[in-house]
């Protein structure tokens, strides 16, 4: 659709026969999974468009014009208005020699990110930091007769996000509040005509989260848009319109249609989709516990007061040998809580058991703000990574099991000919011998001095015309050793040695073993045509 539309920069689309009806789309907008951005510069405002709109509004104050200040002063990214001692950033960080680095609120700024020039104009009694920190349902009040603001921001607001702050940094907001954010900018886009198409927005998301989702993409509808959906929430089939059933297992299982229609059609169907809107598919059964060996240790993890981000002196019990969740709508904390206070306390104790000299290769990681926590093993946390590896990353790498592969192929994998397919095999001096002198026919008996490396090699011609041999085959063209070629040091070379020109048949055995020193082990031998066969006791095609 995307290419159909002019767009360039876009993949070229999968196999198909054929795409119709795109004449009724006027505009496309995708909204996958990738990440928001992890620095502290990008926020709700900017996302949205809407901080463009507000440093306009402050721009038009006349505190502003007299001053001389555009809306570029009203920016925290670019130099003129900023605070230059932070950058803008209204924090310092403080690199300590043994300790983790602390951020320091700016000394000079106090945390407000601009200078005081541009703090001097208000808008509607505001500073342009506080504007900053009022949250979605407070600027909507406040610029209530902004359209443009409205437009930016209101779809924050019905997707439930609307206690977020103008200024909170995107890097600090959980995965399903990022997601809300991205669909909430894409609402504000033009709508009628326009195909959205999403990516598991209920990633992340309570079912409450998922209703509020669900109103706004209705909204869509209503307002003439297409929306295609992907995922597999039961409480967003059963809403769809219509439903396209994949399947009917994964990978090698799937690729095939299974059902199409509303979603009582489809229930009426077979498969994994039919059973969950029907409601057939229920809890698994509960594995009976087994007893776990007596142990000394504590019996759970004991955290009391914990203060990061925006959890309020939560204290909580979590048993060992069990399986726990937390659970709570979306931005209610529960990441904080498990990643940033429990596994950060958990890998922040276990790096301090190792020894000064392994410490000094690993990041020392901050202390969370909790009061206490106690009974914490060693911790391994499993995050939804949405970053894409490489195209040189597979499966097995990234689980390791290429390592082992590698090993088991380089140990006991058996080398066949790529030509007949016979086992590769390493012949014996005696053997090769006789296999020489088998041969009919008057042949070149050359030895591989060098194979496929760079360099100008003067001293193995020189050391070849000392030791009695007087011609070689340098890139496939014949030398004399005693006037060597000027060969390339960039470039790989072959330089064969001839060794013997006649029969094999009555090839001295001293020359044959000689010859084999000279091409480390291996041996080449030239017929009348051109052709060459290589021997060797190494590794070789017996064939």
């Amino acid at each position: 659709v995307a290419r159909h539309l002019g767009e360039k920069g876009v993949e070229a689309p999968g196999a198909c026969d054929g795409v119709d009806g795109l004449e009724a789309v006027r505009h496309v907008v995708y909204v996958d999974q990738s990440p928001l951005g992890r620095t502290s510069r990008g926020n709700p405002a900017t996302y949205t468009k809407a901080w463009d709109r507000l440093r306009e509004r402050f721009a038009a104050e006349p505190d502003a014009q007299v001053r001389g200040l555009t809306p570029a002063h009203f920016s925290f990214n670019v130099e003129g208005g900023r605070c230059e001692a932070c950058a803008g950033e209204g924090s310092e960080t403080v690199e300590m020699q043994f300790l983790a680095d602390v951020a320091l609120q700016c000394p000079v700024c106090r945390g407000r990110r601009f200078k005081e020039e541009v703090l001097a104009v208000r808008h509607r009694g505001l500073t342009v930091a506080d504007a900053l920190a009022l949250t979605v349902d407070e600027a909507l009040v406040t610029f209530a007769e902004d359209a443009e603001l409205a437009r930016a921001l209101a779809p924050l607001q019905r997707l439930g996000l609307g206690y977020l702050s103008l200024g909170q940094p995107l890097s600090t907001l959980s995965g399903g509040e990022a997601q809300r954010v991205k669909l909430a900018r894409a609402l504000g886009s033009r709508q009628k005509g326009t195909l959205f198409l999403l990516d598991e927005p209920s990633a992340g998301l309570h079912d409450a989260d998922v209703r509020q989702v669900l109103e706004a993409l209705h909204q869509l509808v209503d307002a003439g848009a297409s929306v295609v959906v992907v995922d597999h929430d039961v409480t967003l089939m059963k809403a769809a319109d219509w439903l396209i059933d994949l399947g009917p297992g994964g990978g090698r299982h799937g690729g095939a249609l299974v059902a199409e229609g509303t979603p009582e059609e489809v229930a009426r169907e077979e498969g994994a989709t039919a059973r969950a809107l029907r409601g057939e598919v229920g809890l698994p059964a509960r594995p009976k516990a087994a007893r776990p060996k007596a142990s000394q240790g504590p019996d759970a993890i004991e955290v009391e007061r914990a203060r990061e981000h925006n959890l309020r002196d939560v204290s909580c019990r979590i048993p060992l040998q069990k399986l726990v969740v937390v659970t709570g709508p979306s931005g209610s904390g529960k990441s904080s809580l498990v990643f940033d206070v429990v596994f950060a306390e958990g890998q922040r104790r276990f790096l301090e058991t190792l020894t000064p000299y392994a410490r000094q290769f690993l990041p020392t990681l901050p202390r969370p703000e909790v009061e206490r926590i106690s009974g914490i093993p060693p911790a391994v946390a499993l995050e939804q990574r949405t970053s894409r590896a490489g195209a040189t990353s597979t499966v097995a790498t990234v689980t390791e099991v290429a390592h082992y592969l590698r090993l088991l192929f380089a140990k006991l994998g058996q080398s066949h000919c790529p030509e007949d397919g016979s086992p590769i095999a390493s012949l014996s001096a005696d053997a090769l011998y006789a296999k020489l002198t088998a041969m009919r026919g008057e042949r070149t008996l050359l030895a591989p001095a060098v194979r496929a490396r760079k360099g100008t090699y003067l001293d193995v011609f020189t050391a070849a015309a000392r030791a009695g041999v007087t011609t070689a085959f340098a890139d496939g063209e014949e030398v004399s050793t005693d006037d060597p070629p000027k060969l390339a040091r960039n470039r790989e070379h072959d330089v064969d040695l001839v060794m013997y020109r006649g029969r094999l048949a009555q090839l001295p055995r001293a020359l044959f073993e000689r010859a084999l020193t000279w091409g480390h082990g291996a041996l080449k031998v030239r017929d009348a045509a051109g052709g060459e066969t290589l021997l060797s006791t190494e590794r070789t095609c017996p064939q």
